[in-house]
């Protein structure tokens, strides 16, 4: 077995893969976002805001109301940002799909023509490797 560059790329009997791609030390839980600018849980049963990390990809969850669009919702920490600003596409409570940018500082900012009533987190995973 060889072990190449941050536990990443394992070879073992000639088979190479990416380690990325199953659970390890380097998964998280799903952890409670910090919500920002008057956004909120939905609440009502659907799941709360939350992000975690599986290998080199980071996956958002939760659906959520009532906040200021064009300004963060969320940042997201250190070790769960991409390293290039991303356009998600997402459902909130209009009647067309909303953008959503992540970007490398961590922010999370729905764009002005999303709706608030509410905002799917679901669509939104990327991976943090450049």
């Amino acid at each position: 077995t060889v072990v190449v560059g941050d536990g990443v790329t394992v070879i073992t009997a000639g088979v190479v893969f990416d380690s990325r791609q199953f659970a390890g030390p380097w998964d998280t839980a799903w952890t409670a976002a910090t919500l920002q600018n008057s956004w909120v849980n939905y609440g009502s049963g659907y799941e709360t805001a939350a992000y975690r990390r599986v290998g080199d990809m980071v996956q958002l969850r939760g659906l959520i109301k009532n906040g200021s669009l064009t300004v963060p919702l969320m940042t997201l920490p250190v070790g769960f940002r991409p390293p290039q600003k991303l356009l998600c596409i997402v459902k909130d409570s209009g009647t067309v799909p909303s953008r959503v940018d992540v970007d490398p500082s961590g922010t999370v900012v729905p764009g002005s023509e999303a709706n608030n009533g509410f905002l799917s987190l679901a669509q939104i995973s990327f991976s943090i490797t450049p």
